[in-house]
């Protein structure tokens, strides 16, 4: 089952269901729309009825903030690498399906363009955040602002990106990584997916990179989907003793690395 969220306390949340639902009459038999009157990241409440739907993916449609206050569509997948500050369990991650993302972030530059919304930036954000679920999820997200979140032509582009995931018995294929290091917005591992056919799962950006342990790593690994052949290093986007410890880590657990 392909599941997409609606969480009826969050305006884009709202706008981008409404958009799939009037722009797309029929969702193909697998896909199943779940609403529920929750804020985005209190879905670890529903942990329980997920965990009973067993869905194959799960793709919240989402409001993004930022202090930039810049119109934006942007897609991650979710855990934490240390605290939990915006829920979910600490030092825990969820699934993180490659090849969903890599759809996705290729899906809204079409849709974008097909619609004429260019004027949004479209970005892939590192891990963050709650829920912490043992099933394959991303979040889809409108930003950053009130008027981006009630923009009918925005929420159009995103039901076409949603509608895309789940209708399409292929994703677009590329060699699964996990990204170590640069901002949260990951534009070194964004161009690697745009031009070079990777696929990120897991990215942890530098400020976390300082709570990563063997275990995180081995955890990204292992819960980004289809396996990753390697690890990407951002190598500027890392200081020296970072860049020391994440080899160390790496080449300790026999894991492949390549830097960008």
């Amino acid at each position: 089952m392909k599941l997409i969220v609606i969480c009826n306390k969050n305006t884009a949340s709202v706008n981008i269901g409404k958009a799939l639902k009037s722009n797309y009459a029929e969702l193909p038999e697998s896909a199943t729309i779940l609403e529920l009157d929750a804020n985005v990241l209190d879905l670890d409440k529903y942990k329980k009825k997920f965990d009973g739907l067993k869905p194959e993916i799960i793709i919240v449609l989402s409001s993004h903030a930022s202090k930039a206050n810049v119109d934006s569509f942007s897609i991650h997948p979710t855990g934490n690498f240390d605290t939990n500050d915006l829920g979910g369990n600490k030092k825990e991650l969820s699934i993180a399906p490659a090849l969903y993302l890599r759809t996705g972030l290729i899906d809204i530059h079409k849709h974008a363009k097909r619609r004429g919304c260019m004027e949004y930036q479209i970005t892939i954000e590192a891990t963050h955040h709650s829920p912490t679920f043992n099933h394959p999820i991303i979040f889809v997200e409108i930003g950053s602002n009130k008027n981006a979140w009630n923009d009918k032509l925005a929420a159009d582009v995103l039901a076409d990106v949603v509608y895309d995931l789940i209708a399409k018995t292929a994703r677009a294929k590329g060699i699964s990584a996990i990204g170590l290091g640069g901002n949260h917005y990951s534009p070194k591992f964004q161009k690697m997916i745009e031009t070079q056919n990777y696929a990120f799962g897991h990215i942890c950006p530098k400020h976390k990179l300082d709570s990563l342990d063997d275990k995180m790593i081995l955890e990204m690994i292992s819960k980004t989907i289809p396996k990753p052949e390697q690890a990407v290093l951002d190598w500027k986007g890392m200081n020296s003793s970072q860049r020391k410890k994440i080899i160390d880590m790496l080449e300790r657990n026999g894991i492949n690395w390549v830097r960008t």
